[in-house]
């Protein structure tokens, strides 16, 4: 997890267990439907192009738990 402030940059790492996953997917989600999180404008930039080729390869996986 990378974190700014003020020019500097902190990383914190992060162990991915199911719960820890699980947490940063509600996370999004609140993110989401709080109209908290964008997308790139499809303006050709590319930053655009490369989130587009990074959001391709997504899949997800459920468990039966």
């Amino acid at each position: 997890m990378l974190i700014r402030r003020l020019g500097e940059d902190l990383i914190w790492p992060v162990r991915f267990t199911a719960e820890s996953k699980s947490k940063l997917g509600y996370g999004l989600l609140a993110a989401v439907n709080g109209g908290r999180f964008k997308l790139y404008a499809a303006d050709g930039s590319a930053e655009y192009a490369q989130f587009q080729r990074e959001i391709e390869f997504a899949r997800v996986h459920y468990r039966p738990n």
